[in-house]
């Protein structure tokens, strides 16, 4: 059964890093965003159905960047047809701070 959107889903002008906090290894970029879950596009497949600690660097402003945090479950992956992979998640935990960010951004 398909899981059905709560929320539009927004696409990115630009590209914005997310990382594993866990390991701090790169996962991919933020394809598209909604107040409930977001869509990484990555070089490898991501697990679906597994939680996953999050993180990407507010680069707004440059010189006063820093980390913001949120945790997400994936919910399916999907091989696109130029070897990449799309993953859909959705958020479990987002701080104020990361909510008001990403009303910036979508």
């Amino acid at each position: 059964m398909a899981i059905q959107r709560r929320s539009p889903r927004k696409s990115m002008s630009y590209y914005v890093s997310i990382f594993d906090r866990s390991t701090n290894a790169f996962v991919g970029h933020l394809a598209n965003l909604s107040k409930c879950g977001m869509k990484i596009t990555s070089t490898h497949p991501l697990q679906a159905n597994k939680s996953y600690t999050f993180g990407l660097v507010d680069t707004n402003a440059l010189k006063d960047a820093h980390q913001i945090s949120f945790d997400a479950t994936s919910r399916w992956s999907l091989k696109t047809d130029d070897d990449f992979f799309d993953t859909g998640f959705e958020f479990s935990n987002i701080s104020p701070e990361a909510a008001e960010m990403f009303e910036l951004y979508g």
